[in-house]
């Protein structure tokens, strides 16, 4: 199953079930901005969903997991993009 959500980030993002997250999985924290709408993401996710994003965007990211005290995970697709699960 996937979602599709619009919102101000500049690649969509796609909320997908049924891909595994890594074994080695830790809760990863940093800080920045964008929590907004990472934070609408986040609470659109069940645990073990992921999205596809840029790279570049991690740092909001963590800081909306922060916020709302939620595990995430990420890693390295190519060079711009990492894919995101809910833990």
């Amino acid at each position: 199953m996937s979602v599709k959500i619009q919102n101000s980030v500049s690649m969509p993002i796609v909320i997908e079930s049924g891909v595994p997250a890594p074994v080695c999985a830790k809760q990863q924290t940093k800080a920045i901005r964008g929590y907004n709408n990472y934070s609408y993401i986040f609470s659109k996710m069940k645990v073990g969903d992921s999205f596809i994003t840029e790279k570049t965007k991690l740092s909001g990211i963590s800081t909306a997991s922060k916020r709302l005290n939620i595990s995430y995970v990420s890693r390295s697709i190519n060079e711009q993009t990492a894919r995101v699960w809910k833990l």
